[in-house]
């Protein structure tokens, strides 16, 4: 009996790459905008809520929704497979549909949506306030948002206007940062206050959580306070930062 001879390993193909897992649902949806994520939950919402009603299962690729908020992403087509939405097969008679009037439909069972909503809802959860640090004098001149996934926006002055590191939780602290707690689910639906005359941040501005809640922080000599400004945080969407010049 003879016996065989070595084997020798061989190195793949040079055009062959070693296979890439896809991407969880918690990575996929972490690249979506927060727009994009408010309308993905509802239409997965609103699927679970009623498994069988077909109007739910069924969106047309030109809905104000989805077409601005979500396939003006390169993912977009992709995020809307995860909920099991496709394009329907054409229709007899050789007539194409416009783009914006192709209607996407899921079949997804609800089992199978279950877990695609639940990493939506921690997604979503993560680009709403946590709790909010707020420091004012004559005007208002820090207001930090830290955000469920721990990123924080906003802005906190120096004394000479200079602007601060939002990590730096001891600056806060020096500067009279007080944290407010935000409640489980909250989100913030509205800004609305007066300009400064001195400078700063502002003089006021007083945050609307969709509670009913809202947190005023209101600089202590309105004599210096400026004309009002209000903006309202679109329907589905959510609050991505509040900008000072």
């Amino acid at each position: 009996v003879g016996s065989a001879p070595p084997v020798t390993p061989q190195a793949p193909p040079a055009d062959v790459l070693p296979a890439v897992p896809p991407p969880s649902l918690d990575e996929l949806f972490s690249l979506a905008s927060p727009a994009a994520l408010g309308v993905l939950l509802k239409l997965a919402s609103n699927v679970l809520g009623a498994p069988d009603e077909a109007k739910f299962r069924r969106v047309r690729r030109g809905n104000q929704m989805v077409a601005g908020k979500v396939l003006c992403h390169a993912k977009g087509e992709v995020w809307l497979a995860a909920l099991g939405f496709e394009a329907a097969p054409a229709s007899a008679g050789g007539v194409e549909a416009a783009d914006e009037d192709i209607p996407l439909v899921t079949t997804i069972s609800a089992a199978a949506l279950r877990p695609v909503h639940a990493a939506l809802t921690r997604a979503v959860d993560g680009a709403r306030p946590s709790r909010v640090c707020v420091a004012k004098g004559w005007v208002v001149h820090g207001l930090c948002i830290e955000l469920g996934d721990g990123s924080r926006c906003g802005a906190f002055l120096e004394n000479d206007g200079s602007r601060m590191d939002l990590t730096d939780d001891a600056g806060l602290a020096r500067r009279g940062g007080a944290w407010h707690e935000a409640e489980a689910g909250e989100r913030l639906v509205a800004v609305r206050g007066r300009n400064s005359a001195m400078g700063y941040l502002c003089g006021e501005v007083h945050l609307v959580l969709s509670s009913g809640r809202t947190l005023p922080i209101v600089g202590e000599n309105a004599s210096v306070f400026g004309a009002s400004f209000e903006y309202a945080v679109p329907p589905l969407d959510e609050l991505a930062d509040i900008l000072f010049a």
